[in-house]
C-alpha cells in the first residue's frame, strides 16, 4: 500500500519522517509510469516493513514535482531523513528498483 502525497501531507509524511522513503512521480497520460506501477507496487509490497512507499500524481501535485526538479517520468526518488539520497528515471524492473531502495536501508 502506497500513500498519495499532496502538499497538505508531505512534509508530515516524508520530509519530517525519519526513515527512507520512496516516492513515485507519475502521470494517468504516461504510458510508461502505468508500466512501472506493477513493478513499484510488488517492490513496495516486498519492502514495506523497512522503507515507506508513496505517489505524487504531478498534473494534480505540479509544486511538489517542481519541488524536486521533476522533469521527466516515471521517476522514482528516495529520500532519507528528510534528504534526496537517490533517484532514477524511467523504466525499471524489480531487480534495479529493489537495489536502489535496499542500498539506502543502511
Amino acid at each position: 500500500m502506497t500513500t498519495s502525497l499532496t502538499e497538505d501531507n508531505f512534509d508530515t509524511a516524508i520530509a519530517k519522517a525519519p526513515g527512507t522513503h520512496v516516492i513515485r512521480f507519475w502521470a494517468g497520460w504516461c504510458r510508461p509510469c502505468s508500466m512501472i506501477l506493477p513493478i513499484f507496487t510488488d517492490v513496495a509490497n516486498q519492502l514495506k516493513s523497512v522503507a515507506h512507499f508513496a505517489e505524487v500524481d504531478i498534473d494534480a501535485q505540479p509544486r511538489l514535482a517542481a519541488r524536486f526538479g521533476i522533469r521527466s517520468i516515471p521517476t522514482i526518488v528516495v529520500v532519507k531523513d528528510g534528504q534526496v539520497v537517490d533517484s532514477h528515471t524511467g523504466l525499471a524492473d524489480k531487480s534495479r528498483l529493489s537495489q536502489l531502495v535496499m542500498r539506502h536501508l543502511v
